[in-house]
C-alpha cells in the first residue's frame, strides 16, 4: 500500500470532508479551527502554494514545515545535512499523486513566499478536559525552565492544576479553599527560580514549580481573608512585602514570613474595597488603599499618610490605577475621578455610563456597555450580549483589550487602537488571558470552553 492507514476510532463531518481521528480530542481541536476558520484555505501563504498545484488528485499531503517535523523522517545522514539547510520563507511542502490511466505522476513543491504579509490565523492549539467544573478562570503563568508559559486554573473541589503550554496536567494540588483574584508570580530566593503566590479565604501559599510549599509558607489565618494578595517589590530587587487583607485590617509579612512591624497601617476606617497597590510616581512610593466609606489612603512605605485626600469618593468596581502622573479612578457613575501628588481632586464627566465595565492601565482606558466598547477614545460598535469586565494585556510593548460574550461564546482581541485583530472573534467562553506562549514568541491566549475545558490559542501573523 502506498499509505499506511492509522487505527481510528470516530469521525465527523465537517463540511464536505470527513475526518478520522484517534481520539476525541484531536476531533475538538479541528471542529474548533474550522468554526475560527484557522484552515489552510483561509491562509494567504497557503494560497501562494496551492496555486503551484493541480486542482485535482488522487492523494494530496501538505506539511507545515515551521515544525521541523520533516527532519525527524529523514535518515542520521540526512538530518545532519538538514542542520545546516535554512528554510525561512518555506512555510509549506506539498505532495500530490496524479492517476492518469495507467499512470500515476508525483508532483512534489516546496514554495518560498518572499510576501509580507499582515493576514493572521488564530489556532487552537490545546484543549484539555479537566474532570470537575472549572471555578477559577484560566490563567498563563511563566515557566522559568523554558521562559514560556503554563496555564493555571482551579476546579470546584478547590483543585489547583499547573497545565503546559500543549494541554499536558504537570500536577495537581487539593487547596483548602477557592484561589481569591489572580495568582501572581515571585522570585523568592532570587535565582530566576519563580513561585506561584495567593490566597485563599483562609491561608497564604507560595509554591515552587512542582507544586510544593515553600517554607515557611503556608501560612494560616483565623479570620477570614477578603481580598486577593497584594505584593509589593518597592526597588524591583525581589525584597517582597506581602500584604493581607482581612475585612478592615491588615498584615505586611517579608519574605521570610515574619509581620513588618515597621508598617503602621494596620486597620482602616472600614472595610477595603481593593487588594493595596503599590505605585511609583518619580522617586516616590504610595501604597493606596481604599475604604467602603469612600475614604481613599495615600501612604508612603511605612504606613504614614503621604497625600491627604479630603473629598470621599463613591468607589465604582474600578480600583485606583498610575495613569502619567496622578492616580486614577472612577466612580460609581463612570464619572473620573484625577489625584495629583499634592492631593488635588478633580472629577469630571466621562463617556460611560455608570452601568459600564470599565478597565485602566497605565496605556489604555477600556469601557463596555451593551453594544459599546472604548478604548481610550475610540468608540467600537460590538454585538449585543453578556460580556465579561474587559482585560489589557500589555505584551512587548504592545497592549491588547479583551472582552468574551458569554451568551454567543466568542472571544474578541483588540489592539490599542480599537481595531480588532484579524480572524476574531474565536470560541470561548472566560476572559482571555494574552501573553507570549513560548519565550518571546508564539503570541497566544488560554481562555475557557465549556464549564470543564480550558482552550489554548495560538495568534499567528504572517
Amino acid at each position: 500500500p502506498l499509505l499506511d492507514i492509522p487505527t481510528v476510532s470516530m469521525y465527523a463531518i465537517i463540511g464536505d470532508f470527513y475526518i478520522f481521528t484517534k481520539n476525541q480530542a484531536i476531533l475538538e481541536t479541528i471542529i474548533a479551527n474550522y468554526q475560527n476558520n484557522a484552515t489552510l484555505s483561509k491562509s494567504d501563504l497557503f494560497k501562494n502554494t496551492s496555486n503551484q498545484l493541480s486542482d485535482a488528485s488522487s492523494y494530496l499531503h501538505i506539511e507545515n514545515l515551521e515544525n521541523g517535523y520533516y527532519k525527524t523522517r529523514a535518515s542520521k545522514d540526512g538530518q545532519k545535512t538538514l542542520k545546516n539547510i535554512k528554510i525561512d520563507n518555506y512555510y509549506y511542502a506539498a505532495s500530490q499523486l496524479i492517476q492518469e490511466g495507467d499512470y500515476m505522476l508525483h508532483n512534489g513543491l516546496i514554495h518560498k513566499d518572499e510576501t509580507s504579509t499582515t493576514s493572521g490565523g488564530v489556532v487552537q492549539i490545546a484543549s484539555i478536559k479537566l474532570n470537575e467544573t472549572i471555578a477559577m478562570q484560566p490563567q498563563l503563568t511563566r515557566n522559568h525552565r523554558t521562559k514560556g508559559m503554563d496555564v493555571v486554573t482551579q476546579d470546584v473541589n478547590n483543585v489547583l492544576y499547573l497545565i503546559s503550554n500543549a494541554g499536558k496536567v504537570l500536577w495537581q494540588k487539593k487547596l483548602d479553599g477557592p484561589v481569591l483574584g489572580k495568582i501572581q508570580q515571585v522570585d523568592l530566593y532570587r535565582n530566576g527560580r519563580l513561585q506561584l503566590a495567593f490566597t485563599t479565604p483562609s491561608t497564604f501559599y507560595i509554591l515552587d514549580r512542582n507544586g510544593k510549599e515553600v517554607s515557611p509558607f503556608p501560612l494560616s489565618f483565623n479570620d477570614k481573608i477578603t481580598q486577593p494578595l497584594a505584593i509589593f517589590d518597592y526597588d524591583k530587587n525581589r525584597k517582597y512585602r506581602f500584604v493581607i487583607v482581612q475585612d478592615d485590617k491588615l498584615i505586611m509579612y517579608d519574605k521570610d514570613g515574619a509581620i513588618v512591624t515597621g508598617f503602621t497601617f494596620n486597620k482602616a476606617g472600614d472595610t477595603v474595597l481593593f487588594p493595596p497597590e503599590h505605585i511609583r510616581i518619580g522617586n516616590k512610593d504610595y501604597i493606596v488603599i481604599a475604604e467602603n466609606t469612600g475614604k481613599l489612603h495615600i501612604l508612603n512605605r511605612i504606613g504614614k499618610s503621604r497625600i491627604d485626600i479630603e473629598k470621599s469618593i463613591k468607589f465604582g468596581n474600578t480600583p485606583v490605577y498610575k495613569k502619567g502622573n496622578n492616580f486614577e479612578t472612577y466612580n460609581i457613575n463612570a464619572e473620573k475621578i484625577s489625584i495629583n501628588t499634592n492631593g488635588k481632586l478633580t472629577q469630571s464627566i466621562s463617556n460611560y455610563s455608570s452601568d459600564s465595565k470599565i478597565t485602566i492601565s497605565p496605556q489604555l482606558n477600556v469601557a463596555q456597555r451593551e453594544d459599546e466598547l472604548y478604548v481610550n477614545k475610540v468608540k467600537k460598535e460590538i454585538p449585543y450580549g453578556a460580556y465579561t469586565k474587559p482585560t489589557i494585556a500589555t505584551v512587548n510593548k504592545k497592549s491588547y483589550t479583551s472582552i468574551t460574550n458569554t451568551e454567543s461564546n466568542e472571544v474578541y482581541i483588540y489592539n490599542n487602537k480599537g481595531e480588532l485583530l484579524p480572524n476574531f472573534p474565536v470560541y470561548g467562553n472566560a476572559p482571555a488571558d494574552i501573553n507570549f506562549l513560548q519565550r518571546n514568541k508564539n503570541l497566544g491566549f488560554v481562555t475557557q470552553g465549556d464549564d470543564k475545558t480550558i482552550l489554548i490559542y495560538k495568534i499567528k501573523y504572517m
